[in-house]
C-alpha cells in the first residue's frame, strides 16, 4: 500500500507485507536520528508496536518487529549456517576489537570507550536482524556518530565514499527541519566548502545554522 505523507514529501510503501506478518505504519514520532532521518511507530503482524527509522522500513531493511526479526534470523542461521558469511565475519571483527583486550585494535575501540552493545555482542542473529545483508563487497559497517559505539540507531552499511563524509570533523547544519552535511549544502548553493564554512560563521548561509548532534 502506497501512501503520501506531506510531512516528509515522499510516497512511501510503509506497510511492508511479509508473508503472514507485516509492519503497519501508525504515526510519526516527531523525533529524528543523529543524521536527520525521521522515526515512526509501526505495528508488527504479531501485535508488537515499535519505533523504526522510517527509511529503513521503506527500503526493506526492517520488515518485522525486533523479536520477530531475531527469531527469523536465528532460524536461518540454524538451518542454513552463516558462520562463513561476510556478515558474520563483520560481526566477529567488531566484537573482537570492542571486547578482546588482546586485539591489536582494542585501544582504538573498546579501550577508547567505543563498545558493541551487549545485545549484539551476545547474538549474531540480533546484529544481522538489524543491519540485514551486506549490500555489496564495497560496503562495510559505519558508525553514524563516531563518538558512539555499535548500537541500534548508530550503524549502517556504507560505501567508502559515504564513510569519508562521516569523519569526526564533519560539520552538520540544519534548516530547522532537516539535517545536512555542510558539503552537501555547499554543493546545493554552488559554492566551495570553505565559502560555506565562512558564511556559516557569519550567520549568512541561506538560513542554515549549525546543528549539534545530541548524545544519549
Amino acid at each position: 500500500m502506497t501512501r503520501h505523507y506531506p510531512c516528509c514529501g515522499l510516497y512511501l510503501d510503509l506497510n511492508r507485507n511479509m508473508g503472514d506478518r507485516m509492519l503497519t505504519f501508525v504515526s510519526y514520532t516527531g523525533n529524528k536520528t543523529a543524521d536527520g532521518h525521521k522515526i515512526a511507530t509501526f505495528r508488527c503482524g504479531c501485535g508488537t508496536v515499535q519505533d523504526f527509522v522510517a527509511s529503513r522500513v521503506k527500503n526493506g531493511y526492517a520488515n518485522f518487529c525486533k523479536q520477530c526479526s531475531t527469531n527469523i534470523v536465528a532460524e536461518k542461521v540454524k538451518t542454513h549456517g552463516m558462520k562463513y558469511s561476510a556478515e558474520y565475519t563483520t560481526w566477529s571483527g567488531i566484537k573482537n576489537r570492542c571486547k578482546n583486550t588482546t586485539s591489536k585494535d582494542y585501544h582504538r575501540y573498546g579501550g577508547s570507550g567505543i563498545l558493541m552493545c551487549d545485545e549484539w555482542a551476545n547474538s549474531f542473529a540480533s546484529f544481522f536482524a538489524y543491519l540485514g545483508k551486506k549490500p555489496s563487497s564495497k560496503h562495510s559497517v559505519d558508525r553514524i556518530d563516531n563518538n558512539k559505539g555499535y548500537e541500534p540507531g548508530n550503524v549502517r552499511w556504507a560505501t567508502p565514499t559515504e564513510q569519508a563524509q562521516n569523519k569526526k570533523n564533519t560539520t552538520y547544519v540544519t534548516d530547522g527541519e532537516n539535517v545536512y552535511r555542510i558539503n552537501e549544502v555547499a554543493k546545493l548553493l554552488n559554492i566551495t566548502r570553505g565559502a560555506a564554512h565562512l558564511r556559516l560563521k557569519r550567520g549568512k548561509l541561506d538560513g542554515f545554522t549549525t546543528h549539534t548532534r545530541m548524545e544519549s
